[in-house]
């Protein structure tokens, strides 16, 4: 008997339900995919990757978003987004009209402004002692006088020859950088002004003022309210015109942090942090290249172990050894051609997505292990006279039905997903939801393709390392690949549970396999192991419920930073 009487034989042993008459109809028609794919392995192959290369063609398309405003807040009801537009439009109306009354004097502020920043802080201690602000004033000193830079052929240009003007009318002198700008080195305390600060307003000398509660943290008042008397942190903003000064401000702050420890120029007195305008894209792209690092060390990992698992040491016919290449290239085809579409229709990239690939990875992975399994279980149900058409059928009718349910169950989660309002979740689910559709496109199809032609050299008895060198599909004594090709009688074994009494040899890891899965089962089931489940199974769900309640709300976009991040 064939696989489609197989089918047909079993059906009619006893009336099917609706669902089960499902299940029936679409491994028919995988069993159908199959056939076709085993007639025309080559043509398949081709296909895929032809239309892979074709979708690959949007990958230069794909804009990247890294802000962590536009990606973490809602897209959708966000009353933040909304005034934030509306403040926009305002202000280009005010500037629009200020250019009718003063054309020089409307334009623009430059988004795009360079900024250093330092936040010196001391935990449960007083930033405002004299030994913690000599140390934060020889830190500012060194920034505004010993980072700089070369620009159009004139070096050395510090600070004060880059930084943002005040607004005050009149004035050359630079925007206030912070409480630094109020030290008077020619007083006898030059920290007086510190001393006496204004719990409201911080009012500065070249002009200007700032509200206390932006240039401190966690401050400590007089009894009165109106005086500052201690403080944890303060606050330095160095505003510039160029991101060349602010790459040089940041490479310092590196040294000096490596240098300290991640402490400030005093040692213990207090510690630093610092960014520069840029910091969060460039941190939050830095995650992106090391995730591609660990991509590529995980496909090499990923290979390894289908080396592994798919081959035998005892049997080098049988084995499956060969179709760890196929599966992974799979993977990286499914990779490909959806992040291509998404590319081509303008979906945007943002560092979450970067998961997608190692999302994919497992999951094709786990498609194709099933599939081989059912390769090798097939030949239980099939009599000794079938071609490799007809394995391959089988196969694809048993392997098929679990591939696609899982395919479809997991593409329905992350387009459920793909719903959210947060942008981040929104691109994420519409890159893996569209990957699990390729990668359970080309498993059925470039996968099953590659089994046939590995099926062919094994039914031809060679050995799986000539199969590489295409021996037992291409050439050998066997000829070219067919897909009505029979094993060999050397391949043969007696069976008296098969259609015929012979079946194809398997692979003995798959029968030791089989073998420990049946003794694993009966064991199982026997009254005591099977309380000690239900048992383990409760504890576990009583501890996963009293997790739930404990989970806490809420995203800090600096966990998305690599760990030995600045930022």
């Amino acid at each position: 008997p064939t696989t489609t009487s197989f089918l047909a034989m079993a059906g009619d042993e006893q009336p099917m339900s609706k669902a089960h008459c499902v299940e029936h109809k679409i491994s028919a028609l995988f069993e159908r995919m199959g056939r076709w794919t085993a007639r025309n392995p080559f043509t398949v192959l081709l296909s895929c990757v032809v239309l892979s290369g074709i979708l690959l063609g949007g990958l230069p398309m794909i804009s990247s978003v890294t802000d962590p405003e536009s990606l973490y807040t809602p897209s959708r009801n966000n009353r933040a987004a909304e005034d934030k537009v509306k403040w926009e439009e305002l202000t280009a109306r005010i500037l629009a009209q200020r250019k009718l009354v003063d054309p020089g004097g409307g334009e623009e502020p430059n988004a795009d402004l360079a900024r250093g920043r330092v936040l010196a802080y001391s935990e449960g201690g007083n930033i405002l002692t004299t030994e913690a602000l000599n140390s934060i004033w020889s830190l500012h000193k060194r920034i505004v006088n010993d980072v700089t830079i070369t620009q159009k052929g004139i070096s050395g240009l510090k600070f004060a020859d880059l930084c943002v003007k005040s607004s005050i009318p009149g004035s050359n002198a630079c925007k206030a950088t912070g409480l630094m700008d109020l030290v008077d080195e020619t007083l006898t305390d030059p920290y007086a002004a510190l001393r006496n600060l204004d719990s409201d307003v911080v009012r500065f000398p070249g002009g200007g003022a700032e509200a206390t509660l932006v240039l401190l943290g966690e401050r400590g008042e007089s009894a009165d309210g109106t005086r500052v008397e201690r403080a944890a942190a303060i606050a330095l903003n160095y505003d510039v015109k160029t991101t060349e000064w602010e790459d040089a401000f940041l490479e310092m702050m590196l040294e000096e942090s490596k240098a300290n420890d991640g402490k400030g120029p005093g040692g213990d007195l207090f510690s630093i942090a610092f960014q520069k305008q840029g910091s969060a894209d460039e941190e939050l792209t830095k995650s992106t290249e090391g995730d591609t690092v660990l991509l590529v060390a995980s496909f090499t990992l990923v290979m390894s172990f289908t080396v592994i698992v798919m081959g035998s040491f005892s049997d080098f016919v049988s084995s499956k050894r060969n179709l760890s290449l196929p599966t992974v290239a799979a993977i990286g085809l499914s990779i490909g051609s959806a992040f291509g579409l998404m590319g081509y229709c303008g979906v945007t990239f943002n560092p979450v997505v970067a998961t997608t690939a190692f999302l994919l990875l497992g999951l094709g992975v786990d498609d194709a292990y099933v599939m081989i399994q059912s390769w090798h279980y097939s030949a239980y149900d099939l009599p000794s006279g079938h071609t490799v058409e007809d394995r391959v059928a089988h196969t694809m009718g048993k392997a098929g039905v679990s591939v696609f349910f899982t395919s479809l169950t997991d593409i329905l989660a992350f387009g459920v997903g793909a719903t959210s309002v947060f942008p981040s979740i929104v691109q994420f689910c519409a890159y893996t939801a569209t990957g699990i559709f390729f990668c359970f496109l080309y498993q059925v199809f470039f996968l099953s393709a590659a089994m046939a032609l590995d099926g062919h050299r094994e039914y031809s008895g060679v050995n799986e390392f000539w199969g590489l060198l295409g021996k037992g599909w291409l050439w050998g004594p066997q000829g070219f690949y067919r897909p009505d090709k029979t094993a060999d009688e050397s391949r043969l074994v007696d069976d008296p549970s098969s259609p015929d009494g012979k079946r194809v040899k398997l692979m003995p890891d798959a029968e030791a396999v089989t073998r420990f899965a049946y003794r694993y089962g009966q064991w199982l089931i026997t009254p005591i192991p099977s309380a000690l489940v239900c048992v383990v199974w409760c504890v576990y769900l009583g501890f996963s419920i009293w997790g739930t309640t404990n989970v806490g709300t809420g995203l800090d976009t600096r966990d998305l930073a690599p760990s030995d991040s600045y930022w």
